[in-house]
C-alpha cells in the first residue's frame, strides 16, 4: 500500500512537471500551481527567473563565487566544465 502511494505521488509529480515543461501551468514557491495565460503580465519564465535571481541571492550569501555557478550552468546546459 505504500509502495502504491509513493508510485502515485511520483506520477502526478511527473504530470505537473510535464504541464509546466510545456507552459499550460506554472509555480510559484510557496503558493502552488497556476493556469498559464498567455495575455497575462506573469509568465512562466518571468516566474522562473524571478527564482532563479532569489537563488542567485542565497548563493552569494554563502561566498558562493559567480564562476562557480557558471559552471553549474553550463553543466545543466551542456556547455563548458563540469561543477564540483
Amino acid at each position: 500500500m505504500v509502495f502504491y502511494r509513493q508510485m502515485i505521488n511520483y506520477q502526478v509529480s511527473k504530470a505537473y512537471q510535464e504541464l509546466e515543461a510545456q507552459g499550460y501551468i506554472y509555480t510559484e514557491k510557496g503558493k502552488g500551481c497556476f493556469i498559464a495565460d498567455n495575455g497575462s503580465k506573469k509568465t512562466i519564465k518571468s516566474v522562473k527567473l524571478q527564482e532563479f535571481s532569489e537563488v542567485v541571492a542565497e548563493m552569494k550569501q554563502y561566498h558562493i563565487e559567480s564562476d562557480e555557478l557558471h559552471n553549474c550552468i553550463n553543466h545543466v546546459y551542456g556547455e563548458g566544465e563540469q561543477h564540483a
